[in-house]
């Protein structure tokens, strides 16, 4: 049997911040459909599936023809570490005799990603063959040496060596996690950390318009307005 790209999308029914977020309407259709959508319009996707233990995300998934694979709910607190989610997930898969080439992990709460953003990133850890993970990320606006902390009133750097105040233009290019894309090499899943990095992760670079990642009411906002306005999707790394 033939090994498939599997687009593994986690959607959790008890999120906090927003409360039913994943399948609120957003720019006309649940959260978690933009993510579904996107997933099957990828050329190098074999399989859309929503790991959940909600109910209701599991209807809304089937309905925009999404597999739906119930989530133990021991694996839906706060605190689960995404590795659980996704080892769970492949232990299903495999019990199942469905093999995965690579394990491809979409946020619902990363509604602009468009098809050529995981089509992208998927080829490029086709490419590499030898690695941990591909990460989606984006250019950070504050550097680890520009972040500063507050202790008891007081600033101070976060990074020490920050004391000698590096000039914006002169500043190294620096890179956040967007959550945006993950892709995983199921062979090497035992390699990465509870964050999904290890020594062979690899960063796939995307517009900080595509890498807006929903937690709060004002990620919302911003990222509903850039949906509406198309602005996201014509925008190039």
């Amino acid at each position: 049997m033939a090994k498939e790209v599997i687009a593994l999308i986690p959607a959790r029914g008890n999120s906090k911040g927003i409360p039913g977020k994943n399948i609120r309407e957003f720019a006309g259709k649940p959260l978690i459909a933009h993510s579904i959508g996107a997933a099957r319009k990828a050329r190098h996707i074999d399989r859309v599936v929503v790991s959940t233990e909600s109910v209701d995300v599991a209807r809304v998934a089937r309905r925009y023809r999404a597999e739906v694979l119930d989530r133990p709910p021991g694996l839906s607190q706060d605190d689960t570490p995404i590795k659980w989610v996704i080892d769970h997930a492949m232990d299903v898969l495999s019990s199942k005799g469905r093999p995965a080439r690579a394990i491809v992990v979409l946020y619902a709460t990363a509604p602009l990603r468009t098809a050529e953003d995981i089509d992208r990133a998927v080829a490029m850890a086709l490419r590499l063959q030898d690695y941990d993970s591909v990460a989606g990320v984006c250019a950070a606006s504050v550097a680890p040496f520009g972040g500063l902390v507050i202790e008891k009133g007081r600033l101070s750097y976060l990074v020490p060596a920050a004391r000698r105040m590096y000039q914006r233009q002169l500043a190294p290019p620096w890179f956040a996690l967007n959550g945006a894309i993950w892709v995983l090499n199921p062979a090497r899943m035992n390699r990465v950390n509870l964050s999904l990095l290890g020594k062979r992760s690899y960063g796939f670079v995307m517009p900080a318009e595509r890498s807006i990642d929903i937690d709060t009411e004002h990620d919302w906002e911003m990222a509903e307005f850039l949906a509406r306005r198309g602005w996201a999707r014509r925008s190039r790394p």
